[in-house]
Parts: structure tokens; C-alpha cells; sequence
């Protein structure tokens, strides 16, 4: 990827209006005098920018500019400010085409009203799959076959984004101090990105697809806030909405046969198929949300401070009417004491459900092989199949940090804290995880040209999240099935040996140390050197069949010099050593 030039040749106009026009001074009025009535405001300033921008690149365009137009584009940019009697406002805003545009502007009306406005727009790209790695499994032999399909393999996918803002603040004339508020957030998405879908098993056959995207997410805030003295309350509710009207892909799948017979034995193993015609695929639900939220802050003697929030909202999935329910509360105390010292206590704890799920399995009759006219439940009859799914995302965390700072010495600053972490599960295997965390911080400037400063913290976690039974399935049949090929269903069950698995895997530790260090050296304001180095050591020694550790040491240096004011060097070196010690299973079943 290479970008050759980016030239921007722009032209200034400055428009002033009123007093602030005179270039000259002009002599104040003497007392017997008074200034001409002016229906002019007291000054307005304006500044236009018109110009270009060229740019060129070659290659993945993603990989230079994610998030930039790279394109050669004129420019057209505007700022102006102004007030008179109490009135001011001050906006600014360019335009580098359709898809790269920024403005904002501010309104103060005499302190009663103040208004904010902002709109932004700029794209973003995104990667493209080939999938030329999905058949890489095919060549092991037997009956397992790993196909893939890119419908679309020359698309550039490309989103461009946009974001609107607007807030409206309203201070009451009177003696109650109460300001209201309302706003109107909206973000949208369009452009396309890449789908994809398995057909059958998963590891059959993969289509991929580029499918449109038309997202657009709209919020309404209204509130109060009450500021009595040395205690502010504030309350806001919002209505949120989330929505996709691009239409879906629709796609027939393929047929559910043996993929090297290729007879017809699959059908009651699968919920849909070739013959239940054309499905969509990569579907999109609306979502509405209600949030409330009341803060409250209280000033306490001594610089101490108070703070609280309780929250509480409901998102619906408007389509199937699912809702993910949250209710939640936090706090902060802040203490100063002796000069030197102070005490902060931070704590949360919030409760989130979501709704379950009854899901029926279509029972699908198979019209050959040894299971035919029978569904599945007939033909392996091992208990009812329908089943309520249970989300995960079900919990209740429980968070609280105690902190201790002190100053210990001019521009010296360190702190020592504790954290304990608690979250409950109602609907998973593992259903408590409780962190205790101790750490230790600190900064400190060394005379006029050195600072430097750490981190250190120890992580303890008993029963991390994991996944129970994961891997090691038993040897229940260590010969090939009678009958095979061409009928492969008389003798082990792909659920039976799921069911036996023993072993236990995760990702993360039961102890975790890090160590964050640097120092930076200032000779002169136009010279830094910075040493710094990182080192990570997790371990879960708790799995029953093995034990998962990763250690990382990253130490580096950093030079930046200044030759001149329109002038910058910098350089850096970073080295990373990594090294992950973990249990992989991997199953060979060709079925």
C-alpha cells in the first residue's frame, strides 16, 4: 500500500461586521455623548476555506486509510462566531464530499437557552473474505467433505457512517435552580459488508455474500437537573431504536445428502433444506430500548464528595418480543485527609436477565437408508428433543474497588487499592466467579527533565468462566461402523460422543500478575527518551485434564526530536516474547 502525495491549497475570506470591522481606534463617547443605535450586532467573524485535497494509493486501501476518502476531492470549509446583547454562537463545519463531511455548531441565548447542534459523516472499510481456506479439511479422506462458495469475490465493501447530534438546555428564570433538557441522537450505516451461512453441518459447504446495509439508530433524551447547594440531582429518560430496512439475502440450500454417496440418508439429521425452498439469511432485528437514569452528587465538608447513579432499561427485540431487562446501581465516596492522603470507594452491582427461549426441532422424516420413514427421536430414541435455550448473558456482577492515595513527596504520587469482583450466573455451568485484585500505582517527576511511572497489580480468580466437558471425548467405539459405506448410522452417534467429553478448557487464569513500567527523559523541550517495558503471566492450574498458562515480556524505547518549529523525528523499537502453554483436542470423525 502506498499514498504519494496529499495537497490541500485552500483561499481565507474574513467578514466583520459592526465595531469589529474598524481597523482603526475610535475614541470612547464622553459622558454627554452616547454610542449611534446600531441594528448591526456588535461583531460577526466568519472565515471561508475552499481549496483541494489530492491523494493517491495502490493495494488494500483499507489498510492506510480505514476511515478516510482517499480520493482527490475539492474542499469547502466555514467558521463563524458572533453575539450581541447576550447572544453568542459559534459554528464551524467542511465538506470534503458525500462521504466526509463535519459540522457543529453552539447557541447561548443570554445564559436562559444553550443549544448544540453536530453532524458527522465519514466512511469506513471493511475486509473481504475469500474463504480459500474453508477446504483445506476435504483432503483428510473419508466422508468428509469441506466446500465453499464466494458469490461475490471482486466486491470492495465499504460503509459510510454518519451521526447526528442535538441537545437543547433550558435554565428557569427564577430563584429554583432547575435546568431541563432534550435531545435527539441519530446514526446511520449504509454501504455493504460480507455475509456468510453454512449449509448443513458445519463444516459442509459456506456461502459467502454481500448484502446491503441501511441501519439507522435514533435516541430522544429528556431530563432535569436540580442543583440545591451542595447536592445535584439529576434525571433523564431516553427512548432508543434500532432498525435495518436493507432487504436480506435469500438463498435455497443445498441438498441434505451424504456427501460421498451422496445418498439421500440426512434428512431427519437437519432443520431445513433444499426442500423447504428459498431462506433468508443474515437477518436483522429491530430493537427498542427504555433507559432511566437519576444521578446525585453531594458536596461533604472538607472537599469530600458523594456520588450515586441507579439505572434501569429494557431492550426489546421487537420481532419475536425478547427482552434483556438491566437494573443497576453505583457509587463513589472520596475522602481528602491529612494533607497528603485520601481515600476513594467505588461500588456496583447490577442485575441482567434475559428472556429464555422454547425451541421446537422440526422433525423431518428421512426418505432412505437404514433410518427411513423415521425421524431422528424415532430412530435414536433418547428423550425429548425441543428444548428451552437459557441465555448467558443472564448475570449479576457485583464490583468493589477501595483505594488509598497518597503524596509522599513533591510531584511524587502513589496509590494502593483493592478490588473485589463477584458475578453470579443462573443459567451456566460455571455459576460464580469472584476476582480478588491487589495493586499498586505511582508517578513522580525527577527534577526538571525525568518522570517516570508503574503499575503493578496480582489478580486471584477462583472458578473462572470455562467451558465444562469440552474436549477428550471417551472411546466408546475404537472400529469402523458396519455397513460403511454406504449406510454410516448403525453404530456410533455424533451426540453420543459429544456426551462423553471430559475435559474442561478456558482462556482464562485463576492468577494473573502485570507490571506496567516507564520513564521518560526530557533533556531540553526539544529531545524525550522513553524506556518502557510490559510483562503479563496468567495460569489456570484448576482444569482437570491439563493446565493453560501465558506469559508476555514487551520492553521497548522511544526517541522523538525536534530539529525545528515545522520539524519532528521520531522512532521506536518494541520486542515481545510470548509464550502460551494450552491443551488442543482435536477430533477426527468422519461421519
Amino acid at each position: 500500500m502506498r499514498m504519494r502525495s496529499l495537497v490541500t491549497i485552500g483561499a481565507v475570506l474574513a467578514c466583520l461586521a459592526g465595531p469589529a470591522a474598524a481597523q482603526t481606534t475610535q475614541p470612547p463617547p464622553t459622558p454627554a455623548q452616547s454610542p449611534a443605535p446600531s441594528s448591526m450586532p456588535k461583531f460577526l467573524e466568519g472565515i471561508v476555506n475552499v481549496g483541494g485535497v489530492g491523494s493517491d494509493s495502490s493495494g488494500n486501501p483499507g489498510v492506510v486509510g480505514e476511515y478516510l476518502p482517499l480520493k482527490s476531492t475539492a474542499r469547502l470549509g466555514a467558521e463563524v462566531w458572533g453575539g450581541s446583547n447576550g447572544i453568542r454562537f459559534d459554528g464551524f463545519g467542511y465538506y470534503d464530499g458525500t462521504r466526509n463531511q463535519n459540522y457543529n455548531l453552539d447557541l447561548d441565548l443570554k445564559r436562559l437557552v444553550t443549544a448544540h447542534v453536530s453532524y458527522q459523516k465519514f466512511p469506513h472499510r471493511l475486509e473481504h473474505d475469500p474463504l480459500t481456506y474453508m477446504d483445506a479439511s476435504s483432503g483428510l479422506g473419508g466422508t468428509f467433505v469441506a466446500t465453499s462458495t464466494d458469490t461475490d469475490p471482486g466486491a470492495a465493501y465499504r460503509l459510510s457512517y454518519g451521526e447526528f447530534d442535538a441537545r437543547v438546555d433550558v435554565n428557569l428564570p427564577t430563584k429554583l435552580p432547575v435546568k431541563f433538557f432534550v435531545g435527539h441522537n441519530q446514526q446511520t450505516r449504509s454501504g455493504s459488508h460480507q455475509v456468510m451461512t453454512i449449509a448443513h453441518c458445519a463444516t459442509c459447504h459456506t456461502y459467502a455474500f454481500t448484502r446491503g446495509l441501511d441501519e439507522r439508530t435514533r435516541e430522544f433524551i429528556a431530563g432535569a437537573m436540580l442543583q440545591a447547594r451542595a447536592l445535584t440531582v439529576e434525571y433523564s429518560y431516553s427512548n432508543s431504536s434500532f432498525e435495518d430496512q436493507a432487504n436480506p439475502i435469500q438463498l435455497q440450500y443445498d441438498n441434505a445428502i451424504q456427501p460421498a454417496t451422496l445418498q439421500d440418508i440426512f434428512l431427519n439429521r437437519v432443520q431445513y433444506e433444499q426442500e423447504d425452498g428459498v431462506l433468508p439469511v443474515s437477518t436483522t432485528p429491530p430493537i427498542d430500548k427504555h433507559l432511566q437514569t437519576v444521578r446525585a452528587r453531594l458536596q461533604l465538608p472538607g472537599d469530600a464528595s458523594l456520588f450515586g447513579l441507579f439505572a434501569t432499561s429494557r431492550q426489546t427485540n421487537t420481532e419475536s418480543n425478547l427482552n434483556i431487562d438491566y437494573t443497576g446501581v453505583s457509587g463513589r465516596l472520596f475522602v481528602p485527609f491529612a494533607r497528603r492522603f485520601s481515600f476513594k470507594a467505588d461500588a456496583r452491582h447490577y442485575d441482567l436477565e434475559s428472556d429464555e427461549v422454547f425451541v421446537p426441532v422440526v422433525q423431518k422424516v428421512a426418505p432412505a437408508g437404514l433410518t427411513a420413514g423415521k425421524t431422528y427421536e424415532q430412530a435414536y430414541p433418547t428423550g425429548e428433543l425441543d428444548f428451552v435455550r437459557e441465555s448467558a448473558a443472564s448475570r449479576t456482577p457485583t464490583e468493589v474497588t477501595l483505594e488509598l492515595g497518597m503524596q509522599p513527596a513533591k510531584f511524587t504520587f502513589l496509590r494502593a487499592g483493592y478490588m473485589w469482583d463477584s458475578v453470579e450466573r443462573t443459567s451456566y455451568e460455571v455459576e460464580k466467579t469472584t476476582t480478588n485484585s491487589f495493586y499498586v500505582a505511582g508517578r513522580s517527576r525527577i527534577g526538571k527533565g525525568a518522570n517516570g511511572r508503574f503499575r503493578f497489580q496480582q489478580d486471584f480468580i477462583s472458578d473462572p468462566f470455562m467451558y465444562e466437558n469440552a474436549a477428550i471425548p471417551q472411546v466408546l467405539q475404537p472400529y469402523p461402523s458396519p455397513g460403511t459405506p454406504p449406510s454410516p448410522l448403525t453404530g456410533l452417534q455424533y451426540f453420543q460422543m459429544y456426551r462423553s467429553r471430559q475435559a474442561d478448557l478456558t482462556a482464562f487464569p485463576t492468577s494473573a500478575t502485570r507490571l506496567d513500567g516507564l520513564f521518560t527523559l526530557t533533556p531540553n523541550e526539544r529531545v524525550a527518551l522513553t524506556v518502557h517495558y510490559n510483562y503479563r503471566r496468567a495460569s489456570n492450574d484448576d482444569l482437570n485434564y491439563s493446565d493453560w498458562s501465558r506469559t508476555a515480556h514487551m520492553p521497548g524505547i522511544d526517541v522523538f526530536i525536534s530539529p525545528g518549529e515545522r520539524w519532528t523525528i521520531s522512532a521506536g523499537y518494541v520486542y515481545e516474547q510470548e509464550k502460551l502453554e494450552t491443551l488442543f483436542s482435536t477430533l477426527a470423525f468422519a461421519g
